[in-house]
């Protein structure tokens, strides 16, 4: 199996030689849009907590969540090397929808909406002259809403709002021409409070599409 080592060695590291030149002028500033679908769920004990907060006892019984959405971004980037970047994103996560009943009976319908900022270290690596992989963690500063109507329950409705820190991280692939025009298809996972100051898990999948200033 060594002999096989040294070529193999000797063959990525032309590879990377070869890519080099042309990853070398992917500098500066660059901006994008993007889009795609989302998953996320309220936590079950959130709602209960601030359902119990005006009926003591009060449990949650069966839920449905509706845990699927759509994402949009704008995106404002500079690569410091060909490796290394710094991106500014502004994003709305979406609205993701829980009903269920509860003990004593009654009902509920919870709705919420998440959206916000947030700065990410990009690390990319050649896979091919044009393609690369991308890996990305960032600070997220999210506003959070979410909004409780309630059913044969001795408490009004309700909602709560909550700004606050997160963090995110993800993976992806990007392409990019000549021209400056590039794409870039990413799963990223975000950590936010919901209206409430409880966490919630959301996933986003999108596609985004690229300019960068010559």
């Amino acid at each position: 199996m060594n002999r096989y080592a040294a070529p193999a060695c000797a063959l990525a590291l032309v590879g990377l030689l070869a890519a080099a030149p042309a990853w070398a002028e992917k500098l500066g500033w660059y901006t994008g849009v993007g889009g795609g679908a989302t998953y996320g769920t309220l936590d079950e004990d959130s709602i209960e907590d601030e359902l119990g907060s005006g009926s003591p006892g009060l449990t949650v019984g069966s839920i449905n969540r509706d845990s699927s959405s759509y994402t949009a971004k704008i995106l404002l980037g500079y690569a410091f090397t060909s490796f290394l970047a710094v991106e500014a994103n502004a994003f709305w996560l979406g609205e993701f929808d829980t009903d269920g009943l509860t003990t004593p009976a009654g009902s509920f319908e919870a709705n919420t909406d998440v959206r916000g900022v947030s700065v990410d270290l990009l690390v990319s690596f050649p896979l091919t002259q044009r393609w690369r992989a991308i890996g990305r963690v960032g600070g997220v500063f999210a506003d959070t809403k979410t909004s409780l109507d309630v059913s044969g329950i001795p408490l009004t409705d309700d909602s709560g709002t909550n700004t606050d820190w997160g963090w995110k991280a993800g993976l992806g692939v990007g392409y990019e021409f000549d021209s400056g025009v590039g794409f870039r298809a990413e799963w990223e996972h975000y950590r936010v409070k919901d209206g409430f100051d409880e966490w919630m898990d959301i996933d986003s999948f999108t596609a985004s599409a690229l300019y960068r200033f010559k």
